[in-house]
């Protein structure tokens, strides 16, 4: 479902009344305007363990989009790879990253060595979107969360055009202040 340099990423759409179970790659890639998308339903558990990429690969192309849904669990495993990138045309203009949404209606689980990336292409792509809602447990990787927050920092502190470390303040509010 991929397109050539000028067109959009194609559309992928699995629905099962039971489980979904991703071991390979799936290929919505676009190229200068924009990744595609893959849609993922399923009435029991959806398991992924192989390769999704919505990226753009030309021009100023956004990421595409993801969408993981399942009535069960909803389970990256350690050898999952999801791809939202955006890309930097040759005059420098930049395409966001991609979005994703993983939604389970009993528990989403992340594991440890899983990658999903959405990045925004330089010089001033934005980052992607990752949301996900669980009707159970929500598990990520201790690993996987601090380098999703350190990430965050460093576009935090690229967006403001500092790469100083910010600096705690800490405030102490007398015990017997009223608020008004």
């Amino acid at each position: 479902a991929t397109s050539g340099r000028f067109g959009f990423g194609g559309i992928v759409t699995l629905a099962a009344a039971g489980d979904v179970s991703l071991g390979s790659s799936i290929d919505a890639s676009g190229g200068d305007f924009d990744g595609g998308e893959i849609d993922v339903v399923a009435r029991g558990d959806v398991f992924v363990s192989g390769r999704l990429r919505v990226d753009s690969t030309a021009g100023e192309g956004a990421g595409g989009f993801v969408a993981l849904t399942a009535d069960g669990d909803v389970r990256l495993t350690s050898t999952a790879a999801l791809s939202a990138d955006g890309h930097q045309s040759i005059d420098n203009f930049a395409g966001d990253g991609g979005t994703y949404l993983l939604s389970a209606g009993r528990d989403l689980v992340v594991a440890a060595g899983a990658s999903v990336v959405a990045v925004g292409a330089r010089p001033d792509g934005a980052a992607g979107t990752f949301d996900a809602t669980s009707a159970g447990a929500l598990t990520m990787s201790p690993a996987l969360m601090e380098a999703y927050l350190s990430a965050a920092g460093k576009i935090s502190r690229l967006a403001m055009a500092s790469n100083a470390v910010p600096t705690p303040v800490e405030f102490n509010v007398p015990d017997d202040s009223t608020q008004n």
